[in-house]
């Protein structure tokens, strides 16, 4: 049976946290394959994770450097299409049972961007309920509709 962790709130931190997750279960032997949304395709920042290659995979599905906040709203059309190309590969992966942590960075900023709406994710964590998978989403908000079905949330919060 799945597990479904969140990381969510205003703090920073959470792809941090979820790159510190990955790095852990990677050095337990297990296969990750991380997803991120929203950011675009620079995934410099994140540079220690390609060299734990093949234990972790770093996908972007974006194709410009820009975060997704900061595009015009044509810009915003044609990233959608590459955005839910990211979410029907993790899809797939949750399908295949492909590893065994999935981590969907900013996944729930998508449904806060318009990108998706909470029903999509909910469809998508329905999908894992029979595999032995954990899959961790992170971003600002947790939607209400989600909440039933995450295992644990930790929430990260700016205090000054």
């Amino acid at each position: 049976m799945s597990e479904i962790h969140v990381i969510c709130g205003a703090g920073t931190g959470k792809t941090s946290d979820a790159v510190g997750a990955a790095v852990r279960a990677a050095s337990a032997g297990k296969e990750v394959i991380f997803v991120q949304f929203l950011k675009g395709s620079d995934t410099e920042n994140y540079g220690a994770l390609t060299q734990i290659e093949p234990q972790i995979k770093l996908l972007s599905f974006e194709k410009t450097g820009k975060c997704y906040e900061n595009l015009s709203e044509e810009e915003r059309q044609e990233q959608k299409a590459n955005i839910m190309n990211g979410f029907h590969y993790a899809r797939k992966v949750i399908q295949t049972n492909e590893c065994d942590l999935l981590i969907l960075d900013e996944s729930l900023g998508l449904v806060d961007s318009g990108v998706i709406d909470a029903q999509e994710i909910l469809d998508l964590l329905e999908l894992s309920k029979d595999h032995d998978m954990e899959i961790l989403l992170t971003g600002r908000n947790l939607p209400d509709e989600l909440y039933s079905m995450v295992d644990t949330i930790t929430t990260i919060e700016k205090l000054k």
